[in-house]
């Protein structure tokens, strides 16, 4: 068994051999703790997972209990001295185990409550989940009440059987533009209706009720990939009905290599480490914009073939430049360059070389806004590893970018150092 509580960088880490173990020394394990009280009242939850269609047992599934109603983080205030400060007050946030070998599970130590319980397992779906946690609360607690739930009494065992079916899959090949197969690839899938303000939705989290649903996901404790084979193909299976995009990415500007000791220590490079090397997104069938991908819908249990994606870079240019301070022309320590099309996030990200040379690859034509970020001088001791001091701060410089059939070359691209009183802009 495993607690989870929530708290400040909570993750999604799932650490199922530990709760298969922890199952069988559950006997020699100290009983679960409450964060509040160490006498907390706990009871056991047991039963069996099956099959839905075949009744099968469905060996080693987590176990997952979320408490329920659904406790939302509170914070309390800390207070030393004369410095005050707020911190997320640790709560159960779930409670894991594992099915053995006949489908069947045991928890003990479970504190006293009533939970929500979902069995987890790679290749199907429980009930009460949806590919979109940021759809709203309404429909997500309505999805969550047909999530079956166990009501966990001090000293006293519940029983609890759970079942799941088999989610859709969607599998294909990745290829480049010559027939050869692209091994290795990461393909990676999102809700097609993610794309109305992809950017914020992005970087948003869930509501509580969303989180919750995401609790009984697979897909949340692992990542949203599939790796192509030796022959480019690829298999995504688990998924929940619903309205998908594949994609890859396209890595370059890399560094270009390293060295490594006999003790793990790596030979002395010249290279800057690239923080965020060029990516380029490329989404099924073959497109470089998330407006143009196919969609692929997948009902309950469905199984799509031929979700191809081929890798043709034919057409397309490189924005490159360098980047200057205006007032002397030298290099700045740093500065990083988005690129931005129809006011949406393309996902282009890159930051300039040691002489302040910079490349966008892969680019279709189009118009462009090219935002010019995060720009500023540093100082650096000899020989230090350390980041170093802020010395200057400049200006958020968005210029516009017409890319037609040739490569566009932006040379000495002037920014200017903050005024008193301005604040840098991030795109």
């Amino acid at each position: 068994m495993n607690l989870r509580y929530s708290g400040p960088n909570r993750t999604h880490a799932v650490f199922l051999a530990l709760s298969i173990l922890s199952i069988a020394f559950a006997q020699a394990q100290k009983p679960a703790e409450d964060p509040k009280s160490s006498s907390s009242p706990t009871g056991s939850v047991t039963g069996h997972v099956l099959d839905d269609e075949t009744s099968l047992p469905i060996r080693f599934a987590e176990i997952r209990l979320v408490p329920n109603p659904v406790a939302p983080d509170r914070t309390i205030e800390h207070t030393e001295g004369t410095t005050k400060w707020q911190k997320v007050e640790p709560h159960l946030a779930i409670f894991l185990g594992a099915s053995g070998m006949d489908g069947s599970f045991r928890l003990d130590n479970v504190p006293a409550g009533d939970y929500l319980v979902a069995a987890v397992m790679a290749g199907y779906v429980a009930r009460g989940t949806a590919a979109d946690p940021f759809i709203p609360d309404d429909q997500i607690k309505r999805l969550l009440a047909s999530i079956p739930t166990v009501h966990v009494s001090a000293g006293q065992t519940a029983t609890v059987n759970l079942s799941l079916h088999h989610g859709a899959v969607i599998s294909g090949r990745v290829q480049f533009a010559d027939g050869s197969p692209a091994i290795g690839m990461q393909v990676s899938w999102e809700a097609a209706e993610r794309d109305a303000g992809i950017k914020a939705i992005r970087l948003a989290r869930p509501s509580t009720w969303g989180s919750t649903m995401q609790e009984f996901d697979f897909y949340t404790g692992h990542r949203l990939q599939a790796v192509t084979d030796d022959e480019g193909r690829y298999r995504i299976f688990g998924l929940l009905p619903g309205r998908y995009i594949l994609g890859i990415q396209i890595a370059s500007g890399i560094n270009s290599g390293h060295g490594q000791m006999s003790d793990g220590s790596f030979l002395p490079s010249n290279d800057e480490l690239r923080i965020y090397p060029d990516l380029t997104p490329v989404y099924a069938p073959g497109v470089f914009r998330r407006s143009d991908s196919k969609v692929f819908e997948v009902r309950a249990e469905e199984q799509v073939a031929n979700a191809d994606l081929k890798i043709d870079l034919a057409g397309l240019c490189t924005i490159k430049g360098t980047i200057v301070a205006g007032e002397d022309h030298h290099v700045p320590s740093q500065a990083m360059l988005r690129l931005f099309e129809d006011g949406k996030d393309t996902l282009r990200l890159v930051m300039i070389e040691e002489d302040g040379s910079f490349q966008m690859k892969y680019v279709p034509p189009g118009r462009y806004s090219l935002v010019i970020f995060a720009v500023f001088d540093q100082i650096k001791s000899p020989g230090s590893s350390d980041i170093g001091k802020v010395s200057r701060n400049y200006q958020t410089l968005r210029m516009p970018v017409v890319v037609e059939q040739h490569d566009v070359m932006l040379d000495k691209v002037l920014v200017n150092e903050l005024k008193p009183g301005e604040e840098m802009d991030w795109p």
